[in-house]
Formats: C-alpha cells, structure tokens, sequence
C-alpha cells in the first residue's frame, strides 16, 4: 500500500471550528504525514480548504443509522459553489480516497446547514491519467463499488452531476469520499465538486 500526504489549513473555518496553524497531519493505515507541509493561497490570496485526509481506503466501522435521501426530505435548490478542487492539492492517484466536508466553499465558509442530509453535485474530472473512474459516496461507509464518472483516454475533461448522501466520519462533518480507480499506478486524475443544492 502506498503512504498519501496529508495536509491541515490555516486559519480556515470549518464547521464553526478555526484551525489555529499550519501542520502536518498524521493520516489513518499508518500513512505519513507530510513534511514541512504549507497551506496554499488561491489566485485572490485566500487560503483553500483541504481535505481532512488523503489515504488508501479502510474498512469502516458500521453506522448505527442510516438516513435514506427519500420519504420526505425536502430539497434546496442555492447557487452554487465549488467545495473541491483537487488542483490545490495535487491528482488523486487509482486507489486512493479524499475526505472532506461539502457544507464548506474552497475559502473554508459553510454555504449549507449541519442537518442537510445529502447533495446534489457537479463532478468533473480533469487532466485524467490512464483510463479510469472517479466514485462519490458518504463519509462513513467504504466504496460501494459505485461510479460517478469515467474516462478513457488521459488528457480528458468530463462533468457528470447527481446525488450523495453525506455523513460524518471522526473530525469532518457533512462528509464524502472520492475514490480513483482502478488501483494502478497509470491512473488518476483533477478533479473539481460544485454543490447545486441540497436536501434536509
């Protein structure tokens, strides 16, 4: 399995909690932490949030409960806001997972509410390596074998929109996962999420 760096933001708000300083972070599945790692500063000189973790995926404690998107969960429409873009942190290689909140934009601010259930997405890929897929999926379950996108050719740029239902997984709050594969060294990809809405 190979080791993926982990990096902490500064200053950023997330979820109501300010990181107070820039750090490496150690990761789940004993992955290093990255050395002598920054924050880094968009084009306006804010600075982006980053996901909580970048790992080879593990298997995941069973939730206790489940919450289904239908059977009476209204839906909110917002414009939308872009919560992921992998360009400030580096491609997902095949085989590795991000995890990070989708109730927060890239400057770290919560554009929906902590009782929101799922989202609706845009998920492009870009810069692609290989030939290869990009899986959306809750927080706090492992991959359930789903694909949200594919390509195959590198070099491609292809957007797909839809539906996740999000969670909570130890500090990240109203969370997903996306997963790259397949597990080859020849593949991985950019990727960008904007959410266009969402359910409570």
């Amino acid at each position: 399995m190979k080791p993926r760096l982990a990096l902490v933001a500064t200053g950023i708000l997330v979820l109501g909690l300010t990181v107070q300083s820039a750090a490496a972070a150690p990761v789940l599945g004993g992955a290093r932490a990255a050395a002598g790692s920054s924050a880094i500063a968009t084009a306006d000189g804010t600075t982006p949030k980053q996901p909580a973790e970048r790992v080879v995926p593990e298997p995941k404690p069973m939730p206790i409960s489940t919450q289904a998107i239908g059977g009476g969960y209204v839906f909110v429409p917002i414009d939308p806001y872009r919560s992921f873009d992998s360009r400030l942190l580096g491609p997902l290689p095949g085989g590795y997972v991000d995890r990070f909140s989708v109730l927060t934009d890239l400057s770290g601010v919560q554009r929906i509410p902590d009782d929101a259930v799922a989202v609706t997405y845009n998920l492009t890929v870009t810069e692609t390596m290989g030939s290869g897929f990009a899986a959306i999926y809750p927080i706090d379950i492992d991959w359930p074998g789903n694909s949200s996108i594919n390509w195959t050719a590198p070099g491609t740029t292809v957007a797909n929109g839809g539906t996740v239902a999000i969670g909570n997984f130890l500090n990240v709050i109203g969370g997903v996962e996306v997963y790259v594969g397949p597990d080859l060294a020849s593949v991985g990809t950019h990727y960008l999420i904007d959410i266009t809405g969402y359910y409570v």
